[in-house]
């Protein structure tokens, strides 16, 4: 964002302020490809809803059914869809196992401790198992590519979820691949952190290895393919309990895309935080979305995934269309180009959907494939606060060795108080942190030192000297296990990432075990509760600092627990408490509020919350806010989450509700009949003259498009719905008089070919 601040009046509403980040688009790929979704069954034109790119998803050599039936019937039609291949690199359909692998088949299914096998599902007789990515698991997966690939249908490869669990790293394949990679014998990851460390770290590793060797192949043979990488995002990973590594696989120079999951499901998971465990549904969603693109380079596609469905079966129509509604806003409040997979097996997302649902769906798709070209700008709080992010969040776990390092305790403590402040928070990827310049448009930046570790000295070097050049580092978090590996880069110089951080900034400062007892007073000079109560491991684990040059800020027992320092033209703050504490109570989240204002403290903007968040983007608006907010009546716009596409002029846009809106105001004003909006997907410029609009659009059969037109007053002569093959398409209208609007609806049964529309006025 914009580090140019200056709070303004938000154009949408009568009494909300904050402020204004133009966006400028890139990454908008050469190919065009701005939409996809993927498909596990057969071609069916009632969830053929037009995308740039079709992801097949097959599992093996004999799973191919749906490729075959997509590239048919794409062929007859036509149809400029491109048509792509979505591998299944983390787990088998059973023909590896049951048939190519023979008697070592069993030997590479991800294993836990007890024997127990890691299942994915059934399907059919088979069971499908989770897979360790050993060397013939991945020559059997060249294979699979190859035998798709040779039939020169397919332009795009994505190898979806590359994910081993954490308890699953007993597998003979896998103890195989351990004695290879460390030249050691197999260590039980239990037994100690650094044996936890190098189990998680193998993980990821074998998975980007994958990645790495199939993708160098299918450049080699087949270039002019595209290679896309779905992940999920890494507090999704860590609340599943899987091994992340996005940091490894933005390095592989083939490949040239990600899709970003954050499926609806995994947006309302219960997570610790104001000390209970409560879902946010839309602060996690925003999380999820804007930490993707700091792992990646600006070259790289980054398509984010929205799911319409939901694999939770019993929830209802309902339930399912909100939690939908709120990743669509939340994707969009990003500074990159929104790129979508806008669904995942449309035969449940959208086919199965109802009827009104499935208008809305075409509406949101619709803004998604005009949006990618547009600019525009985020309406927010203070920007340039946030925090550092690392796939060694997902590595450093096991209560054994961290009983308070919960990364999603940390993740979510330090992000959902700044979206509730309507703050996006500015992510930066430590794992990839390599110049100051990465740094330039943060003002403050927090890193939780328990939970994630710095990967190499390098990123230490990089922070001190951000901070030395006036940048402002919150460094938090406790002792923990994993600060004592034997084989770390910190521990070989006989140091801890915090010690050697506090050295590279020349801040002097001893740093031990603080020894607590039970309660810390308050922050002094905040009016915070009288004190904050550290419990059990919590005071175990809380460090303490001397030093001539340091501030208190917090103390106990005597102790400096935090304190900040100048550094250079920059301020170094730290505080002992392990990074999870700001989940435990409302208290705690204040707390971190106060330490971003004492940060930020000579600051020409300071930590300032705003009443929304507002992404616009062309004419869409998507929406979010903190309290009631009354929209200003000058403004008419469409509610696109809605199938009727009801005007609106004023109203009021309630506390917690996310909204996306499309703004007519100036076309109404221009007072000359048009189409406003319509749902599905143009085939072609519309076409105005001064008594007529014509435009074509393509929707799945036997569902509903919705159309505005705005007729300023003039009366319709002639109104015709006609399909590419002269067949006339019944059309339903309604009349907004109040605002010279018509809505039109054409229920296509059975007909999957485009659709052109004539309006004229007499």
């Amino acid at each position: 964002m914009n580090t140019k601040q200056q709070k303004i009046q938000i154009p949408y509403f009568q009494n909300a302020d904050g402020f204004c980040y133009p966006l400028t688009n890139f990454n908008v790929p050469e190919n065009g490809v701005v939409t996809l979704y993927q498909c596990n069954a057969g071609y069916n034109p009632v969830y053929d809803v037009h995308t740039d790119c079709m992801l097949a998803y097959v599992y093996g050599i004999n799973n191919g059914g749906a490729l075959d039936s997509w590239v048919k019937a794409k062929h007859t039609y036509g149809d400029k869809t491109v048509i792509g291949l979505m591998v299944a690199i983390n787990r088998d359909s059973g023909e590896y196992v049951e048939e190519y692998a023979g008697e070592r088949g069993l030997m590479d299914v991800q294993t836990r401790a007890d024997g127990t096998f890691r299942q994915h599902s059934v399907m059919g007789p088979h069971n499908i198992y989770y897979m360790v990515p050993t060397e013939p698991y991945v020559e059997y997966k060249w294979k699979v590519l190859q035998h798709f690939l040779d039939t020169g249908f397919v332009k795009v490869v994505t190898f979806e979820e590359p994910e081993l669990w954490n308890d699953a790293g007993f597998s003979e394949g896998f103890k195989e691949e351990w004695v290879k990679y460390y030249k050691m014998p197999f260590q039980d990851p239990r037994e100690s952190a650094q044996a936890r460390y190098r189990s998680q770290y193998l993980k990821a590793w074998l998975f980007y290895d994958a990645v790495r060797k199939l993708s160098e192949r299918v450049k080699e043979k087949y270039p002019d393919i595209q290679v896309i990488l779905p992940s999920h995002s890494i507090d999704d990973y860590c609340a599943h309990g899987i091994a992340t590594n996005l940091s490894m696989f933005s390095s592989v120079p083939q490949v040239d895309g990600f899709i970003g999951q954050t499926w609806s499901d995994g947006v309302v998971r219960p997570l610790p935080y104001a000390g209970e465990e409560r879902e946010n549904p839309f602060a996690t969603a925003v999380t999820q979305y804007r930490s993707y693109r700091p792992f990646l380079k600006k070259e790289h596609a980054l398509y984010l995934l929205q799911d319409p469905a939901s694999d939770n079966g019993s929830l209802t129509q309902a339930q399912k269309e909100e939690r939908w509604k709120k990743t669509v806003v939340a994707s969009v409040m990003q500074d990159d180009t929104v790129l979508s997979q806008f669904t995942i097996w449309p035969q449940r997302a959208f086919s199965a959907a109802t009827p009104d649902y499935r208008t809305i769906q075409l509406n949101v798709y619709k803004m998604y494939y005009e949006m990618a070209g547009l600019q525009g700008a985020i309406y927010a709080g203070s920007s340039g606060i946030g925090f550092g992010l690392s796939d060694t969040a997902s590595w450093c776990i096991g209560e054994e060795h961290n009983p308070t390092g919960k990364s999603l305790a940390t993740i979510f403590g330090i992000s959902m108080q700044l979206i509730e402040d309507c703050i996006l928070p500015d992510i930066i990827a430590l794992d990839t942190l390599t110049d100051v310049k990465q740094l330039a448009h943060m003002r403050v930046l927090l890193v939780a030192y328990d939970v994630m570790k710095p990967l190499s000295e390098t990123v230490n070097d990089v922070l001190a000297r951000w901070v030395k050049q006036g940048g402002r580092l919150l460094v938090v978090g406790g002792d923990d296990g994993f600060t004592h590996m034997e084989d770390a880069w910190w521990s070989q110089k006989g140091t801890t990432p915090l010690k050697d951080l506090l050295a590279k900034v020349d801040v002097s400062a001893t740093v031990s075990s603080a020894q607590l007892s039970d309660v810390i007073p308050a922050l002094q000079g905040t009016d915070l509760s009288q004190e904050t109560c550290i419990q059990g491991e919590y005071a175990k684990r809380a460090l303490a600092f001397e030093g001539e040059t340091l501030v208190p800020v917090m103390t106990a027992n005597g102790k400096t627990v935090a304190f900040t320092a100048k550094a250079g033209q920059g301020v170094i703050g730290a505080l002992g408490l392990p990074s999870s504490y700001f989940s435990l109570s409302r208290s705690n989240e204040d707390l971190l509020r106060t330490l971003w204002q004492i940060m930020l403290e000579g600051d020409s903007v300071g930590y300032v919350p705003a009443d929304t968040i507002a992404a616009c983007r062309g004419q869409y608006i998507a929406l979010w806010g903190s309290k009631d907010l009354a929209f200003n009546e000058d403004k008419i716009f469409l509610n696109l989450f809605d199938s009727a596409l009801t005007p609106m002029k004023g109203g009021l846009l309630e506390k917690g509700l996310t909204a996306f809106l499309f703004d007519v105001t100036d076309q109404l004003n221009a007072k000359r009949p048009c189409l406003l909006f319509t749902g599905g997907v143009e085939q072609a410029p519309t076409v105005t003259t001064d008594n007529s609009v014509t435009f074509t659009i393509a929707q799945p059969a036997d569902s509903t498009s919705s159309s505005m037109i705005y007729h300023a007053g003039r009366k319709v002569k002639t109104l015709t719905a006609v399909t590419s093959d002269g067949a006339q398409v019944t059309l339903e209208r309604k009349a907004y008089p109040e605002f010279d609007m018509e809505l039109l609806q054409y229920y296509c049964t059975n007909i999957d070919t485009p659709l052109t529309v004539t309006v004229e006025w007499e």
